[in-house]
């Protein structure tokens, strides 16, 4: 049977459960890494778009839960600190520190 869910979908279920690199998603839904980035791109995407929005959602999550900025750079394997800061900032538009106070007060 074929499953009905999006690429996009299938890909970001994959990385969600710790398959970060290209080759590994790619072979798991049964295509080459070129077909991925294809199917990706068809459904307006692509993998590091998925990558960065599942590693954002679990950087807020685990600043919620109480998680230090190092902890949470270390655990979704951020070169460095500085790295993690400026990819955060990014997508929040403020860092993991001022999102976490943020977090604490309400």
């Amino acid at each position: 049977s074929q499953d009905a869910r999006t690429f996009a979908l299938r890909a970001r279920e994959l990385i969600e459960d710790g398959h970060i690199s290209q080759e590994d998603v790619a072979a798991r839904l049964h295509v080459s890494v070129a077909t991925l980035r294809r199917r990706l791109s068809d459904e307006n995407t692509s993998f590091r778009t998925l990558l960065n929005t599942v590693r954002f959602e679990e950087a807020k999550s685990m600043l919620e839960r109480g998680n230090s900025v190092n902890q949470v750079s270390e655990q979704l394997d951020y070169s460095d600190i500085r790295a993690f800061n400026r990819a955060f900032k990014k997508w929040a538009g403020q860092t993991p520190a001022a999102f976490a106070r943020t977090t604490k007060m309400s």
